[in-house]
């Protein structure tokens, strides 16, 4: 059969950004890896691209994607689709249908696993959901074996939905094959970037060496996916990087793992092959971990083998908050972390969620005081959003809270919710104060420091995101001093 898969776009308009434009869609990679071994035809359109190449054209970018299915005699469209890019991934099964209602639709990813029954009755285009992992899922569905015998689905059948039962997880995840890396645009992917290559001019790209993390926070969409942790072992995994040297000539990667450290004796014998295969003399590499899993010795061996980077989800500076997001771990767990890192030598992230459900003002400053403490090499900081089939998503369902429609996620980063026990006013004018205050200073801080001799690296990323970064910090200034004047004509009225 021949399968054309495609990857959404958040991205609706020129000037807009997307952090998730630069991933590779290594998901759909998986895919197309399975259903080449089993001898299907397979072609992968990734709608950003297709937008960039077409200066954000929409009306342009969807006659190429038919061109595209049509060229490719194209019998089966699959799409995977998070919540912030379900509305494009709906749009594309409309245009799909409305060109050839034979070809059969199919969508997966987190969003339709959170909640296929919505999707599918909200769509009359889909014809197929793929619920959890889909290698194979999408498999059988190629073969054409009969839906009723296809674990994992829900399908429309006579006018109504009918669900099968669900597929077990994937045990073994070294017997699913490498990511089909030739059918991407490895370069457009591989492009040094401020979020894959963090500020270097490397060539970079994403790997998983896992599914799945041991932690259940209650904002996480994570386990919706994968339930469980599953590992590559790390034979797999370093075969998988030298490939990426030898094919694709990357020099540095991101392990998009939930929680790399998941397995420190699993982390251990990655970092010996590391070693004894002269891996870390050509590649740097970056990865997510737990505050609270590191130690001196395990951080400082990762620093020599490569490890130029770790991201730490601190999330709060809050006691009490951490605790609402079940966590697991402590601020004080969190300030040793940092320090652990900082005598390492190594740079760090530190990932913070504001706007919980929840957090007061103080929870708010105690999250500033943290991260004056900690100085991180950069700071992430997000208004907290809620996912479908996440804890806390659920529980403002059941508190009756008004939740965002799926068309305002797909522009989480312009609407502005407010879940606090803060006044919005007053929390999304503590917001721009921190972030002009607080984020942009020390992320620009240590990107000056990180380039100051690397002046072509400073210039290119300058020139791909100094128009982003002023116009956010204008914006914030406008509000903070819209904010200021409120709290002059508040005092002279009240005179």
């Amino acid at each position: 059969m021949n399968v054309t898969l495609i990857y959404p776009t958040q991205v609706r308009e020129k000037g807009q950004q997307s952090s998730r434009a630069c991933w590779p869609p290594l998901g759909l990679a998986y895919l197309a890896s399975v259903l080449e071994r089993d001898g299907h035809r397979v072609q992968i359109i990734d709608r950003f691209i297709l937008q960039k190449r077409n200066e954000f054209d929409l009306g342009q970018t969807n006659k190429q994607m038919i061109g595209a299915i049509s060229n490719f005699d194209t019998e089966l469209v699959g799409v995977t689709s998070t919540t912030p890019d379900v509305v494009d991934a709906l749009e594309v099964f409309k245009i799909v249908k409305e060109y050839n209602s034979s070809i059969t639709t199919v969508l997966g990813g987190p969003h339709v696993t959170a909640v296929p029954l919505k999707t599918i009755n909200k769509c009359s285009y889909i014809d197929i959901c793929a619920i959890g992992e889909g290698e194979e899922t999408i498999c059988e569905i190629a073969s054409q074996k009969p839906l009723q015998q296809i674990r994992g689905i829900h399908y429309r059948q006579d006018g109504r939905i009918v669900e099968t039962e669900p597929r077990a997880l994937i045990r073994d995840l070294d017997k699913l094959p490498f990511p089909s890396w030739h059918l991407l645009d490895m370069d457009f992917y591989t492009r040094p970037s401020r979020f894959i290559s963090r500020n270097s001019v490397l060539r970079a790209t994403s790997i998983f060496t896992s599914r799945g993390c041991p932690f259940k926070c209650n904002f996480c969409a994570g386990p919706i996916m994968f339930p469980g942790v599953r590992f590559h072992s790390p034979e797999r995994v370093t075969e998988e990087i030298e490939r990426l040297i030898c094919d694709y000539s990357v020099e540095a990667v991101y392990f998009a793992d939930d929680m790399f450290l998941a397995n420190k004796k699993r982390a251990y014998e990655i970092l010996h092959l590391f070693e004894s295969r002269g891996i870390y003399k050509k590649l740097r590499w970056y990865a997510q971990i737990r505050p609270d899993v590191v130690d001196e010795e395990l951080l400082a061996y990762m620093k020599r083998m490569g490890c130029d980077r770790v991201e730490f989800g601190f999330e709060s500076g809050s006691e009490r908050v951490l605790g609402l997001m079940n966590k697991k771990s402590t601020v004080e767990k969190n300030l040793r972390a940092a320090n652990i890192a900082r005598q390492a030598g190594m740079r760090f992230q530190g990932n913070f969620i504001i706007g919980y459900p929840g957090e007061t003002e103080k929870d708010l400053f105690e999250t500033v005081d943290f991260m004056k403490k900690v100085h991180p090499t950069i700071i992430l900081m997000n208004i907290y959003w809620p996912l479908p089939g996440t804890v806390s998503y659920d529980q403002l369902r059941q508190e009756g809270e008004a939740l965002p429609a799926w068309e305002n996620t797909a522009r989480a980063t312009e609407s502005r919710l407010n879940y606090s026990k803060m006044q919005d006013e007053r929390f999304f004018d503590l917001y721009d104060w921190i972030k002009l205050k607080n984020v942009l200073p020390n992320n620009i801080r240590y990107l000056i420091r990180d380039t100051f001799f690397h002046p072509i690296v400073f210039y290119k990323l300058l020139r791909e995101h100094a128009g982003e970064y002023f116009k956010k910090a204008m914006k914030m200034a406008r509000n903070l001093m819209a904010l200021r004047l409120r709290r002059v004509f508040h005092r002279l009225l009240h005179r």
